[in-house]
């Protein structure tokens, strides 16, 4: 997307706390700590498949997702092509 995110790896992901496994299951997050300045993406993360699946039934238990002004909580699956690669 064109958001104001800044999609970060899973290792600094996981040392800012945006990432964890938890005995109720893995935790993904976005930082709500940071306090930014105008045109900075704020920390986020995507995860991606090890491997390309050209069809199939993916099922996701989403507990909690983000609601409210400015948010759009989704579960999206690309394929590998120039933009999303």
């Amino acid at each position: 997307t064109d958001g104001a995110i800044q999609y970060v790896s899973e290792l600094e992901a996981t040392s800012a706390g945006l990432i964890e496994v938890r005995p109720e299951g893995v935790y993904m997050g976005v930082d709500h700590f940071s306090v930014l300045t105008p045109g900075e993406g704020r920390r986020s993360l995507r995860i991606h498949s090890r491997n390309a699946y050209n069809a199939g039934l993916f099922v996701a238990r989403i507990k909690h997702a983000p609601s409210g002004c400015g948010v759009w909580p989704a579960f999206w699956m690309y394929g590998e092509d120039a933009e999303h690669g």
